[in-house]
């Protein structure tokens, strides 16, 4: 069974800086928010991370809670739109949805991850 990472911060520069999401940092990265990556065991020790595309989910989840599935599957819930740590009263980084990958379709609104917001950047 593989092992994913999901989401993540944008592309930035030396000084931290969003650099948008083509990826043109003098880091070589990109906007991670959409990305999912993952590792599959191998018998060799020499296993790499896969990048999917990066456009992977429909929308930006910075710390959302991922649960592998045991199909394989993996269901991606809540999170925000960007790394602030600080989810406001207003919503304007809440990611009130949940997901799976591969995707099943768009994203499924989920009134208990918008109720529970900021607490449910918890994982």
């Amino acid at each position: 069974m593989s092992s994913f990472q999901v989401g993540g911060n944008v592309a930035v520069n030396a000084l931290g800086q969003a650099t948008g999401p083509d990826g043109n940092s003098p880091y070589g990265d990109r906007d991670g928010g959409k990305a999912v990556r993952y590792i599959t065991p191998c018998s060799d020790s020499v296993c790499t991370w896969d990048n999917s595309d990066p456009n992977d989910m429909p929308l930006s989840r910075w710390y959302p809670t991922v649960e592998t599935l045991p199909t394989g599957d993996v269901a991606i819930l809540g999170g925000e739109l960007y790394g602030s740590f600080v989810n406001s009263p207003q919503g304007q980084q809440n990611v009130p949805t949940y997901e799976f990958w591969p995707s099943r379709g768009a994203p499924v609104n989920s009134t208990f991850l918008a109720a529970t917001m900021p607490a449910n950047l918890c994982e």
